[in-house]
């Protein structure tokens, strides 16, 4: 993280489910509930944000990204300053990391890493990703 300009206080790498569990539950994230899940109050934002996809703009994707509703454009100075939000943001939390993949075919499938702030969410991209 330390070569992205990151610095955490702590650092958990591809936990078990039962450890980000616990995780969850000792960060008082969520609580287990009677059928063994884990239940989190997520606040306001219930689902996807379908408004709220941003990709940069430039050379390469200007003419490929088909742009409108859904896909919206953003500066890469206007990304850069979000991204140094983010980073200060971040900045001596304990951070949950995931490394997996999209896609079950090993011959097509992308890697991936999810980086969080909850335990709750690494577990759900967890169950989300391969």
């Amino acid at each position: 993280m330390k070569e992205f300009g990151i610095n955490p206080s702590k650092l958990f790498r591809n936990l078990t489910p039962d450890e980000l569990v616990d995780n969850a539950v000792s960060r008082k994230e969520g609580v287990v509930n009677t059928t063994g899940s884990l239940s989190v109050n997520t606040g306001k934002y219930t689902g996807r944000s379908p408004d709220d996809r941003f990709i940069v703009v430039d050379d390469i994707t200007r003419d490929t990204i088909d742009w409108g509703k859904i896909n919206h454009q953003i500066p890469s100075d206007k990304f850069e300053k979000i991204l140094e939000k983010m980073k200060n943001f971040v900045n001596d939390k304990e951070l949950f990391i995931f490394d997996g993949f999209v896609g079950a075919d090993k011959e097509t499938r992308l890697p991936i890493r999810v980086i969080n702030d909850h335990a709750w969410q690494s577990l759900f991209a967890r169950q989300l990703f391969i």
